[in-house]
């Protein structure tokens, strides 16, 4: 016998219906002499394997999520369709029937006004699927921000309908806004802050630079972007090394010399630290301080100290309360200090606490005031 097959025959009274049709060969049978094939209805059968079948399919077409309530509708907006939530999804998902009702039936009238534009959108462009984010109200009284995403499977013979998500994205949407007022507070911070900020890509190079980073090295920021803010340590009068971000993590403070566009020198204060960002891109977080007064008034502090060194009067400089500060070379001398120990004796009372002071005391006369 040959292999049963399955077709549709045109029944005179019923229409098309399946059929099994099984065939064999008796051409050598002298009593037939033919093909004899038996049909027996098998409509039935092929329709409750297909129901089977598609109720299987449903689910992987329609893409449901744990967290989603799932909605069929006919091209006119009527449900047809609701799925069962997940037993953690939004209470006011769970609860509400909307077999038998209208999209948007009962909404506010821009509420509903948002999904009929969406299911306009799915008949106008059956590819793609179509999202918003709409304010619904849940039995609570409250409204929760949803987002709805519809998708015109009418002619997906598993699903014929057009398909609606509804996921709730209050959450996150309330932890957004809270992530930009955030940001906000500290861009305010970054336009106010003393100290000049920059963030720099290593691959962009400098992306962004506030106010008083500006101020500091005399470079706007529009210049400063790319590679443009490199023009401030370009002269190798400076002697200072631009090195790009290479490893996460904090990095060493510096002190080095910039040459502002006037050509005025001045002296920074550098602190960085570097992040992996989810692009992988490294990325240089900064901050630079003007320290040129400091650096020039402890170039005049040096200056004055070398001159005390040069002269052979005993030189010392001493707190309100009777801490040695300073003390030049011939008082080191003096008193036997020698370099390697002069570190320990700088904040010592003086002169009490020092090599020979009793001699330097009598020196001076018994009970004298110093």
């Amino acid at each position: 016998p040959a292999t049963p097959v399955t077709v549709r025959l045109l029944h005179r009274e019923q229409g098309w219906r399946w059929t099994d049709v099984v065939g064999r060969d008796l051409r050598g049978n002298l009593a037939v002499s033919g093909i004899a094939l038996a049909l027996s209805d098998a409509d039935s059968r092929v329709r409750a394997e297909e129901a089977v079948r598609r109720s299987e399919r449903r689910p992987r077409a329609l893409g449901r999520g744990a967290h989603e309530r799932v909605l069929l509708t006919d091209a006119e907006g009527n449900i047809t369709w609701v799925s069962e939530a997940a037993s953690d999804a939004p209470e006011h998902w769970r609860e509400r029937d909307y077999e038998g009702h209208r999209m948007g039936q009962g909404l506010p009238d821009a509420e509903r006004a948002q999904l009929d534009r969406l299911r306009a959108g799915c008949l106008e462009r059956p590819g793609p699927s179509h999202r918003a984010e709409v304010l619904l109200p849940a039995p609570n009284g409250q409204r929760r921000w949803v987002e709805v995403t519809a998708r015109n499977l009418l002619k997906d013979p598993d699903v014929a309908a057009v398909v609606w998500n509804f996921r709730d994205v209050n959450d996150k949407r309330v932890l957004l806004g809270e992530l930009e007022s955030a940001s906000e507070v500290f861009k305010s911070l970054a336009v106010s802050s003393t100290t000049g900020l920059f963030e720099e890509d290593a691959e962009l190079g400098c992306v962004e630079v506030n106010p008083r980073w500006e101020e500091i090295t005399g470079v706007t920021a529009a210049d400063a972007l790319g590679e443009g803010w490199q023009q401030i340590v370009a002269d190798s009068y400076l002697d200072t090394t631009y090195v790009p971000p290479s490893e996460p993590g904090p990095e060493a403070p510096r002190r080095v010399r910039i040459r502002r566009p006037d050509g005025e020198i001045r002296w920074i204060d550098v602190r960085t630290t570097v992040a992996r960002m989810p692009d992988g891109n490294l990325r240089r977080f900064g901050g630079i301080e003007d320290v040129t007064e400091v650096v020039e008034a402890e170039e005049e502090r040096q200056r004055f100290l070398e001159i005390f060194d040069l002269t052979t009067d005993m030189v010392m400089v001493v707190s309100a309360d009777g801490r040695l500060i300073f003390m030049n070379r011939a008082g080191r001398r003096f008193h036997g200090i020698d370099e390697d120990t002069y570190a320990d004796v700088v904040g010592t009372t003086w002169p009490m606490d020092l090599p020979r002071s009793s001699q330097f005391v009598e020196m001076l006369g018994a009970g004298d005031e110093l």
